[in-house]
Order: C-alpha cells, then structure tokens, then sequence
C-alpha cells in the first residue's frame, strides 16, 4: 500500500521511523540494554538490505524495511532531501540509524566514488561494528572505482586500526586479525590494486596462520545443514507407478529412522500431489484406507488436502462429498473436512454448488456433532484468530457462505432463515462448549449480514452477546468477532448504540486488546451514526479510556477527516466537531494532552471548507512539540496556502513557536516562501521572516 505512493509519503513516514526506532533504543538503555555501539534490534539484523541471513523477520523488520524503502527512493528522486537525512541520523546514537545511512551511501546517485569514500571516512567510523556490514558494502562499491588517491585513503583508515582494549594480551593479534578481513574484502573487490595486495602480504608475512573468512562483511552468520522441509521416502511418480491398495501397507508402515532423513509429513504431501496428478489414484487409496478401517491414518489428511486444492468439476466433487460423509472420519479429521466443505461456498461458491448444497449442509451438521468438546480455555485474547484455525470456526464460515448461496437462488430473496438454517445456526448460538464460542464469534463478526438475512432471529440470538453479562469470555469472543470483520450500516449502528457504550467501559480491561478497533468503530458510531455525541457518547469516552485511547480517537479523526467532501466537513463542524474542540479548549471534560495536540493540528489540512475557522481555534491549543505531525507536510501538498494565504501564516507561526526538532520543517521554506509571494499583512509577513531566521529554514 505504502511503496507504490511513495512520491507522498516517503519523508513523513521516514520521520515517524526514525522517531519509533529512536525511541526503542533510548528505552532499551534507559534498562542498560543497550549502547550507542550495540543493541538487541540492530544485532538479529544481518543486514538493512534484503539479505538470505534475515530469513525469518520480527515486527521492528517492517520499520527497518521502511526506512530503508523510503531513503532508496529519496536518494533517486530528491537527492538534497536524502543528502540531509544521512547526514542527520549519520551521526545518530542509534546503531540502526546509522546503518540506514550508510545502507543509503551505496544507493545514492548525487556522489561520485571518491566522493562516497570521503562521506564515509567523514560521518562514519570505519570500524564501527554495529555498522560493520553496511560499511564493508557501501566500500566494496565505491573502492573499485575509487581514485588511487582515494584508496589510499580507505587503506591508511584501516592500517590506523587499533584493538581497542589496551590490557588485552592478544591485541595485536586481534587488530591484525581485523585489518586482515579488511584488506582480504579490498582485494576480493579491487584485485588489480598492488596498493591492497602488498599490504595483504604484509599481514599475511607476520600472521601467515590466517585464512579468509568466508563473510568478512558479516559479525555472524548461519551456516551448516539446514533443514530443507518435509521430506517423503518416494516420489509422486514413484506412487503412481503401482495401484494404490498396492502401496497401502507401505504407506500406513512407513516411520522415519535417521535425523532430517524422510518423514510422515513429507509423505502425505507426496500423496497429496499424486492426488492431484491423477484423481481416481486418490479414490482407489481412500476405499482402500476405508476398507482397512483406518480412519485416523495421516494419509487422510494427504487426500483431503489434495481434494480442496484441486480444480473439481460436479461429478468429481460429489464424489468427495460422498466420501467426506462417513461419520467415521470426522472425529479424526474435522479441520480437513471443514476447510472442504468451506472450498464449495466461499468466494460466492464453485459454479455448481448450489447443487451440492444439502449433501454439503448434511455432512456440515453431522460433523458439528462430532466435534471435540474441551474445556474452555479461561483466557484468549484473539478468539478470531482462534475461531479461523478451529474447524468449529470453518464449519460457522461454511453455514454463512451456504446461506449466502441459498438466498442468492431465492425470487424474491427471503427475509427469514429456512428451517435448515435456522436449526443449524442456533444451534451454534447455543452450544455453551468451546465449538459454539468460536462458532458464535464467527457468526457476531457477520452481523450485518444475518441481520439482512433474519432480523428477527439475528436481534434474538446475536444482540444479547455484544451485551455484558456472567459470561465475560462470550462477551469478548463477540465483540473479537465484530471489531475484526463486521459492518457499520444504518440499521446495524441502531440497535448497538446501547452495547458500544456498556463496552466503552470495558475498553481499559476485557476490551484492551482491541481497544485501537474499537475506537476506529466508536469513532465512525460517533461520526456518523448518534445525533448528540457530546451528550454521553465523548463523556463516557473521556471518563472509562486512558489517555492512550484519546490519542487513538483523535488520530480516527483525522483519518475519517482525510478525503471527506466539503459537505460533511460542514455536517460534523456544526453538529459536534467544533463544539467539541472549543469545549477542550476549557478543559472539558478533560485538557488537550500534547500527543492528541499533534493529531488534531493533522485534522487541519482536510477541513478545508472551514479552514479559517479551525485555525483560529488550533492556534489556541497549547504549544506543545511536534515528533509525529505531518501538518506542515499536508500544508505544502495542499492548495490552502493559495486558498487561505493568512491562515496558512498565522499556523506556521504558532508552530514556530513550539520548539519542534528540524526535522518537522524539511522542505518548510518552500511552503512560506509560496505564502510570501502572496498579498499578507505587514505583521504575518515579518512573523514569517522571523520563523526562517530562527529555525534557520534553507
């Protein structure tokens, strides 16, 4: 979503990493566990660019691939903005700040090789070891190109190395031992240089023990076997060279004997793919299994696996039905047999399936009852998560795309559940074991849908669960369900006016771990849908949230603020927005916190039909300073400097005045000098040289 809008959000979201990263690292040493030369995050990253070592990324890897997306494209298409950036977090106290820089030195295109060499030599140590690979990459494009004078400068750098523990008995081994990697990496990328070659024999003269690495660029890397996945004793050739009630007592006896040797898991996915291969093979191996009465074998699963995932016309189809109705399968393999049954009706259904439907809804039923029944768990944060890899879960997913199918064949479409339906989705409802929970969470998150479907039925059976009752677990597997995939309509908000605010009360405990959805749908409820918010629906907000929450309420703002028509920005202004803002203004009901101030000033570039007016009241606001606030940015996109030239001014001014780090002002002369050029009063104009004299905007 972001990569291909670069053009537009390339800095700003730069910034908001370089603040994230900044952040984490100063909080990791505020616990003394971590140095301006070392920390966890920037250790367990083999490299800033993709690399074959950073196989397996953890969340913090999506905001180092951000950075280093948003610098790459910075560094092509506005070469002075990136030129700053580097220099900026060149000199950061963050490990991976400083990697990023000099990550970006090799894809930079404004400096030439030598010219690299003396950015490197100038903003960063050579030897930094927290920027070790960067820094190896970054000379091993720049070192073949290089001047001979500019070699020597790189080779004089490393020769300086010293080891930097002076006690240690060993130093002089160790800084050898260094400056060895070094010359051995110059020599791999420049061979032709004799300056590099003598001094590599040198080393070698003195410490003639020593080997080339195999990473020199790397502190660490993996190596050895690996585990290359599943592995089957044949082939899928192999298994369709011979029947498949010939290959049975091979199959079901088949164990594995030796350590990343063959095993059960690649063998089912080898028959899973002769399956594929030849349809009537898979047959004559599931009557064979049934015949022999083994229906808890694997190999079922290698089969049912292949039946999903197969292209199958009607007849082919049904004749999986028919084999997926044996009772005698369903305890063993429920999940197999739901994702199935699920394959027929999701994404509006095979072609067919309107003609498979009842033999479909009876397996579904029967295999309902054959669920597993255990305990239930006391506590789960996700129960969607849960609910979608359950064949409890599957099985509700199925019912809903079944009804979905039934209804779409009706003329005219009925507004009540057929008795089929209704007896099978009640008795999801009521199932009171661990299937019917996750069953129902499914059904919640499909509300608007089975309120369409049977109003009545969906007010008697769903409504009550978004309720606060004995049952706390019912309570928050229903409201997972709605804040992950449900729908906000008309007549859906309606009827949940009363549950959004018993919940809002229950966001700071049995809510917490979808408090940021529940204030995206609080916020739109709010919006859209309630005629007095400022009677109850902000109070309560206020009263039962923590002030975390009222950060995220006013970041929904802006987001629904963002690419609205002018008409409802004049609806929401009058009816709650301005009112709102002026009663914060007061302290009421509770005083602007700095961090809801920056969300607030972002509200500004969308509400362009009341510009002015907005303004007047944002400049009220406290001064408070910008880390995350993209305002300024909006501003220079926007036409409102040519729209409202006085307005524009009398903000960045007030902005001025909050001692905001540079980094919010990048390319903010351009936005005053487009507001100079226009006809501003004596006073706005000098308040706006003031503000490049004392930020020093260039």
């Amino acid at each position: 979503g972001l990569k291909p809008n670069m053009a537009e959000v390339a800095e700003p979201l730069l910034g908001r990493v370089v603040s994230r990263l900044e952040e984490q690292h100063f909080t990791l040493r505020a616990w003394q566990k971590a140095s301006s030369e070392w920390d966890s995050p920037s250790w367990r990253r083999s490299a800033i660019e993709p690399h074959e070592q950073d196989k397996y990324p953890e969340a913090i890897d999506i905001l180092i691939d951000a950075a280093r997306d948003s610098l790459d494209w910075l560094a092509v298409n506005q070469e002075e903005v990136a030129a700053r950036w580097c220099v900026k977090i060149a000199e950061s106290e963050v490990p991976l700040l400083r990697r990023l820089a000099v990550h970006t030195l090799s894809v930079r295109t404004d400096l030439m090789a030598d010219e690299k060499i003396e950015w490197l030599l100038e903003h960063i140590d050579l030897h930094d070891l927290s920027a070790h690979h960067e820094v190896f990459r970054a000379v091993q494009l720049a070192y073949p190109e290089a001047s001979s004078g500019h070699r020597v400068k790189v080779m004089d750098a490393v020769l300086a190395y010293r080891w930097p523990d002076e006690k240690d008995s060993e130093k002089e081994r160790r800084a050898a031992r260094h400056r060895f990697n070094w010359l051995d990496w110059l020599h791999r990328v420049a061979p032709d240089c004799e300056l590099t070659k003598q001094a590599l024999d040198d080393v070698l003269e003195q410490y003639p023990e020593f080997k080339p690495s195999e990473h020199p660029d790397l502190t660490h890397w993996t190596t050895g076997p690996s585990w290359a996945g599943p592995r089957s004793p044949w082939t899928a050739e192999e298994l369709l060279a011979k029947p498949a009630v010939d290959w049975l007592p091979e199959l079901l006896s088949f164990q594995p004997t030796e350590f990343l040797g063959s095993d059960r898991d690649g063998l089912v996915l080898t028959i899973a793919e002769a399956v594929k291969r030849r349809f009537a093979w898979g047959g004559d191996l599931a009557d064979a299994l049934a015949a022999a009465e083994e229906w808890d074998s694997d190999i079922w699963s290698g089969l049912i696996r292949a039946w999903s995932e197969m292209e199958l016309d009607e007849d082919r189809h049904r004749e999986v039905l028919q084999r997926l109705g044996s009772a005698d399968l369903h305890s063993g393999h429920a999940s197999e047999i739901a994702d199935a049954l699920y394959v027929l009706v999701k994404d509006d259904g095979k072609p067919y399936a309107l003609n498979l439907l009842t033999q479909a809804n009876e397996i579904a039923a029967a295999l309902w009852h054959n669920l597993e029944r255990g305990e239930l768990p006391e506590e789960v944060d996700d129960w969607v998560q849960m609910a979608i890899n359950h064949p409890a879960g599957i099985l509700t997913k199925f019912w809903l795309g079944s009804l979905s199918l039934w209804r779409r064949q009706r003329d005219p479409v009925p507004k009540a559940f057929s008795d089929e339906y209704r007896q099978a989705l009640s008795g999801v409802v009521q199932d009171l074991t661990l299937p019917g929970r996750l069953g129902r969470s499914v059904l919640v998150s499909q509300f608007a849908f089975l309120l369409a479907a049977d109003e009545v039925w969906t007010k008697e059976n769903l409504l009550p669960l978004f309720e606060v009752d004995e049952d706390v677990a019912d309570f928050k597997a229903a409201w997972d369900g709605f804040l992950v995939w449900g729908r906000l309509n008309p007549s859906v908000a309606e009827l949940l006016e009363g549950a959004f605010l018993q919940a809002i009360q229950r966001i700071e405990s049995d809510l917490v771990h979808r408090r940021e959805r529940f204030i995206e749908y609080y916020t739109t409820m709010l919006g859209y849908f309630v005629t007095a918010p400022l009677n109850t629906w902000v109070p309560d907000l206020f009263y039962y949230a923590s002030k975390e929450v009222w950060r995220l309420f006013a970041s929904n703002v802006a987001h629904h603020l963002r690419g609205m028509d002018e008409a409802h920005q004049k609806e929401w202004w009058q009816r709650w927005l301005k009112p709102y803002w002026e009663n914060r203004l007061q302290g009421v009901p509770a005083a602007l916190e700095p961090g809801e101030v920056e969300h607030m000033l972002d509200w500004l570039p969308h509400l362009t039909a009341i510009f002015p007016e907005a303004v007047n009241l944002a400049i009220r606001m406290p001064k408070t300073p910008l880390q995350h606030c993209s305002v300024i940015y909006e501003l220079r996109k926007s036409e409102l400097s040519q729209q409202y030239p006085e307005a524009v001014a009398q903000l960045l001014i007030h902005l001025g005045e909050s001692e905001s780090p540079g980094y919010m002002w990048d390319e903010g002369r351009e936005l005053v000098d487009k507001l100079l050029q226009t006809d501003l009063s004596p006073k706005l104009e000098e308040g706006l040289n003031e503000l490049i004299a004392k930020l020093g905007l260039t």
